[in-house]
């Protein structure tokens, strides 16, 4: 965990989004979701696709925070603009988006 933590200090994505992973799962750290947040948005800011989509979630779900639907359907939609299948899939079912999500979220 020191070496991720270390790694996620200095800006590194992937060791963000693995911190902030761990602090929602409480994999390894007493679960907290302020910190999981912390680490998964700056990860999230850097466009990493599976941050977005797992902070999508602890917006939708988390401790303290389940039920912020703008907030969650934000970054599920940053996520399904990169290509996140299952971003995509919570937004037809469980946002109710009835479009076509491809086009209409700029995917190629």
């Amino acid at each position: 965990m020191a070496i991720d933590e270390t790694l996620a200090e200095q800006g590194d994505a992937d060791a963000q989004l693995k911190l902030g992973t761990c602090y929602a799962n409480g994999e390894g750290v007493t679960q907290d979701f302020e910190k999981a947040i912390y680490w998964l948005t700056k990860s999230a800011q850097q466009g990493n696709a599976d941050a977005q989509f797992n902070l999508g979630v602890c917006y939708l779900f988390g401790e303290n925070t389940a039920g912020y639907f703008e907030k969650a359907e934000y970054w599920f939609r940053k996520s399904a603009q990169q290509g996140n299948d299952n971003a995509k899939a919570l937004l037809m079912n469980v946002f109710d988006i009835t479009l076509d999500i491809d086009s209409d979220l700029g995917v190629k």
